[in-house]
């Protein structure tokens, strides 16, 4: 039975890395995606959003942490109460 938890785990720790691979495996399209919102200027808030929400959602497995923050920034000069509900949202997921 020891046994059967012990590569019950194993497994779990290897699809969870699996996973994280995965994910990392997309973080240079969205490097391009977060520096095109700035670089463009961009001031479309479904956009941001949308990827800020994406970067939320993959802080709490170590991936984005930069890019969420480089973003948040920019978008501090698009919406400051939009870019303040985010920051919360972030400590709150990475706590």
């Amino acid at each position: 039975m020891a046994e059967d938890k012990n590569n019950s785990f194993h497994n779990l720790v290897f699809d969870i890395k699996g996973m994280h691979a995965d994910i990392a495996g997309f973080m240079p399209a969205i490097e391009a995606a977060v520096n095109e919102i700035i670089g463009g200027h961009s001031t479309n808030k479904t956009e941001i959003e949308h990827l800020l929400d994406t970067l939320t959602s993959i802080t709490p497995i170590g991936l984005g942490h930069a890019l969420f923050i480089k973003l948040l920034e920019y978008y501090k000069t698009v919406d400051p109460q939009g870019a303040d509900f985010y920051w919360h949202l972030y400590e709150e997921m990475n706590e």
